[in-house]
């Protein structure tokens, strides 16, 4: 899937003035490829027939509803659409930043829902924190995928980058890690709310990756695929 994606973030876009592109998560919506990269604050539309130097192959850059900081790359990891939901609704997902409270600073996923403009632009309607903890900003959440629950509340499900969720154990092969999260109001959390840990999935031993880099799910046989970076590898399942 990043290598896909690479190729799709490689692809001439109309009106560009970016040429640092590390694509980390493409999906594919209607007859486009929306992708991010954690190097870039935009999203990437591409065409589905990969034209060149075509206007159909966008940047789709923040509106005024958001303010990057400053001299920080993006650390977009993942971009989900929730089709079942308004059909309008998407998230992208920061992999670790930093989130001073007042007994320290820890590290945790920033979750941004946004919603494509009409003049080519999106805009962030929210931005709530991960409920889990990393031990850092170099192994947080590689990939993510929504899904609707038969309770009708979406989730989102996080991949660990690193073996554990961890840093320090973070190479300790057949530990991947998958943490499923739901939405909830909390008032003293930056943005007034977070992504509560519902559940934490172990993914099989057998999966024996030295790090994870991506995950889709296929939502109606539920069939899963986790890829590694390091191991060139990847595995399919399914999820219950």
């Amino acid at each position: 899937v990043s290598d896909w994606s690479s190729d799709v973030c490689s692809s001439d876009l109309a009106g560009s003035t970016e040429s640092k592109f590390e694509a980390s998560d493409v999906i594919r919506v209607g007859e486009n490829f929306l992708a991010v990269c954690d190097s870039s604050w935009s999203i990437l539309r591409v065409s589905d027939s990969l034209p060149v130097l075509s206007h159909a192959n966008r940047l789709i850059a923040h509106d005024a509803s958001f303010v990057p900081p400053e001299g920080e790359d993006s650390g977009f990891e993942a971009i989900m659409h929730d089709a079942s939901g308004s059909g309008e609704d998407y998230y992208v997902v920061r992999e670790s930043v930093p989130t001073v409270h007042s007994t320290g600073t820890h590290y945790d996923a920033q979750l941004l829902k946004v919603h494509l403009n009409k003049d080519g632009s999106y805009h962030v309607e929210e931005s709530c924190h991960s409920e889990f903890k990393f031990e850092g900003d170099s192994k947080g959440f590689e990939g993510a995928v929504s899904l609707r629950g038969k309770d009708g509340v979406l989730y989102i499900l996080g991949l660990c980058e690193g073996n554990h969720c961890s840093e320090t154990r973070g190479k300790e092969a057949g530990n991947g890690r998958v943490v499923v999260m739901a939405r909830e109001d909390k008032a003293d959390a930056p943005g007034g709310c977070q992504w509560k840990t519902v559940r934490t999935l172990e993914l099989p031993s057998s999966v024996m990756f030295i790090d994870y880099s991506a995950l889709a799910v296929h939502h109606s046989t539920q069939a899963v695929a986790v890829t590694s970076q390091e191991n060139s590898q990847l595995w399919i399942g399914s999820l219950s």
